[in-house]
């Protein structure tokens, strides 16, 4: 496993997560990756050579991952909702920052305005929108965290369970068929940003007056 290490004395400046200003003129736009994921020309991935990003993936306008501080696995068919940020787990040695890496697997759905600091999150997992995953935490395979949800440090959340609240606590247990489900939310949340992103990009000529 890599790590990153950064001094204690510097640690104020890789902990800001604010997004660099973009212009508002490509706010429309997708930039297209070479594994026909889609990246908005308003997110902001820092330490893009510590991306490992697999086919069918989206990250929304002002979305922020934070790979500068260590590297950042991202399965298929993933959608990283607006304004949502993913940025890796630390811990503090003899004055110093440890950054941890992030994986999240396959079919992961993140709703708008996430905060993520997980260890892993598994395949086939839907986080509502507004939620926070603390430090540390682990989200196992087919799970659903409802908006506004707060995971607190050191959580594992289990398989084929619906996570609420805040704190949040299992409200429910998922059947198998969940499983299919998310993933068929997912890829319809492909295709129509993919649609749009079409219509976006291809807009007809005006007739002459």
């Amino acid at each position: 496993m890599t790590v990153t290490v950064v001094d204690a004395d510097s640690c104020a400046a890789v902990m800001s997560d604010e997004v660099p200003a973009v212009e508002e003129a490509s706010t429309k736009e997708f930039m297209t990756t070479a594994k026909n994921g889609k990246i908005s020309q308003l997110a902001c991935l820092c330490g893009l050579n510590r991306i490992t990003m697999k086919e069918c993936c989206v990250v929304r306008e002002r979305a922020l991952i934070r790979a500068d501080l260590a590297y950042v696995f991202i399965g298929s068919y993933c959608i990283v909702g607006v304004q949502s940020i993913i940025r890796p787990h630390w811990k503090r040695f003899k004055g110093a920052i440890t950054f941890f890496p992030v994986k999240i697997g396959s079919f992961v759905n993140i709703g708008s305005n996430v905060h993520i600091e997980s260890t892993s999150i598994g395949n086939y997992v839907t986080i509502g929108e507004n939620s926070i995953l603390g430090k540390r935490s682990v989200v196992k395979s087919c799970v659903v965290i409802e908006p506004d949800s707060v995971i607190p440090p050191d959580t594992t959340l289990p398989s084929f369970t619906r996570w609420g609240g805040d704190p949040a606590r299992c409200t429910g247990y998922l059947h198998e068929g969940a499983i299919h489900d998310i993933k068929q939310i997912c890829k319809i949340s492909f295709s129509s940003i993919i649609l749009s992103d079409t219509a976006a990009t291809h807009v007809p000529p005006q007739s002459p007056s």
